[in-house]
């Protein structure tokens, strides 16, 4: 029958097929979740084409030249794509909301393999990865925070020659963690939680979203991993924002309109 992994998800379903997600060079990366944004591509002989773009409103302006350049530096066109990875978040409603439909649609016209990375994972290998810093031990990265309460993951690391793993399972916390060797967050970190880092002598670190970054880690994922908020699919609708709380610009929406 011949090499049906790039067939879309719904040709495997209509013939019965299962089979696995394959990830595979070209690989394009969609990293919006953030004030500042781009997009990667690694190309089928592992060269890098990097475009940063602006975030904000911006982001429909110039993040859809972006994908184009980068695919004209690669020789490719979208369609060619094997394999599309996109920050999932948590971040800003529009960004997310721009990158994650890009990559459904830019997936589903290739038949490409899906892979949404939770924004923690993208920002403590972006910041804190074995080429960017010595720290070791245990760091929550901390997104999302309003009204007492942020969205906390945290990661491990004996070594600073080690990769970061995952420690337990993210979630909305309405109070800090002790016991932590460093901590990500933005300048929306809650005072409260600052000041309780910084009596503790935890150093609170500006995160990183670096679209490399993004695509290396999708390229290493493996279907069988048992994450929950790691998507790997061949069905580019499996990919969905990690909300914590209903966006504030729906919850306007809802209170405008009283529904």
């Amino acid at each position: 029958m011949g090499d049906v992994r790039g067939l879309p998800d719904r040709f495997h379903r209509a013939i019965g097929l299962s089979v696995e997600p394959v990830i595979e060079r070209p690989l394009l990366a969609l990293e919006l979740s953030q004030r500042e944004g781009g997009v990667a591509l690694l190309d089928a002989d592992g060269n890098t084409h990097v475009r940063m773009v602006a975030g904000g409103r911006r982001d429909r302006d110039d993040f859809l030249p972006a994908i184009e350049s980068a695919c004209i530096a690669a020789g490719i066109r979208a369609r060619d794509l094997r394999s599309v990875a996109v920050d999932l978040g948590p971040g800003g409603f529009t960004g997310l909301r721009v990158s994650i439909a890009a990559a459904q649609a830019i997936a589903e016209t290739a038949g490409a393999t899906v892979i949404g990375v939770p924004g923690a994972d993208v920002a403590v290998a972006s910041t804190l990865g074995t080429a960017e810093s010595e720290l070791v031990g245990e760091v929550a990265v901390i997104a999302a925070t309003r009204n007492g309460s942020g969205w906390l993951t945290h990661f491990s690391r004996n070594s600073s020659s080690e990769d970061w793993r995952i420690k337990g399972l993210p979630g909305l916390r309405d109070s800090p963690t002790h016991g932590l060797d460093g901590v990500l967050a933005d300048d929306h970190l809650m005072d409260e939680w600052q000041l309780f880092f910084q009596a503790a002598g935890i150093p609170v670190i500006e995160p990183r979203f670096d679209p490399e970054v993004l695509a290396r880690i999708a390229l290493r994922a493996t279907p069988e991993s048992s994450r929950e908020d790691l998507i790997i699919a061949f069905d580019p609708a499996r990919l969905r924002p990690i909300y914590p709380r209903v966006p504030e610009a729906v919850r306007l929406w809802k209170e405008h309109h009283g529904a």
